[in-house]
């Protein structure tokens, strides 16, 4: 990164360019890792997922949470929480895959569990 080229709010035209990776570093670290984590649904998935095919689960972990969405008769929240990774929490057919990490979020805990909450709104468990 050239000097002044820098876009990012804190940054100025005099600041080097260890600098400004030093402040995008610091950045980085503050914020909170969101993961994927997958599951496999079907034990066929051992043999179909070699040519790209298969049944998946998936949630999103955040603050020691995984949220995910599923189906029930009920208009209400589909929206859910389980102890990450933990695929006995969604059934015996389930089995963890693998987690990707997806980036970082600047939202508190607080924030997340809010935006959460507003999802449910819409993300019905009789809608999906």
């Amino acid at each position: 990164m050239m000097n002044g080229s820098c876009k990012l709010p804190f940054c100025s035209p005099d600041m080097g360019v260890e600098e400004v990776e030093e402040a995008v570093s610091a950045l980085d670290s503050a914020r909170e890792p969101v993961i994927l984590n997958v599951y496999d649904m079907f034990w066929t998935n051992d043999y179909t997922s070699n040519v790209g095919v298969g049944v998946y689960h998936s949630g999103l972990e955040v603050y020691g949470r995984e949220y995910a969405y599923g189906g029930h008769p009920f208009p209400f929240s589909g929206i859910f929480d389980i102890r990450p990774r933990d695929a006995r929490e969604l059934g015996e057919q389930f089995k963890f895959k693998q987690s990707l990490h997806m980036g970082n979020t600047d939202f508190t805990e607080q924030e997340v569990e809010k935006i959460m909450e507003e999802l449910g709104k819409e993300f019905r468990g009789d809608r999906y």
